[in-house]
């Protein structure tokens, strides 16, 4: 299983308010993958990706929004 961090209704509300063109209705991990946790997020009419980059990853080489 690679859902290593958990998220809550709590954080889905707090991401709804960073989106605002988007409200995120459903989310589910996705247990393929072994470095960083995924999540499936769901909107009334598109699906996204939601990664959360674990400790194992050096930030630099990435870029965060």
């Amino acid at each position: 299983m690679a859902v290593y961090t958990k998220i809550n209704k709590k954080d889905i509300s707090s991401i709804n308010k960073k989106f605002e063109n988007q409200k995120f209705l459903s989310f589910k991990g996705i247990k393929q993958g072994i470095e960083n946790t995924n999540y499936l997020l769901k909107s009334k009419n598109n699906k996204f990706i939601l990664t959360i980059f674990e400790k194992r990853v050096q930030k630099k080489k990435y870029l965060f929004l």
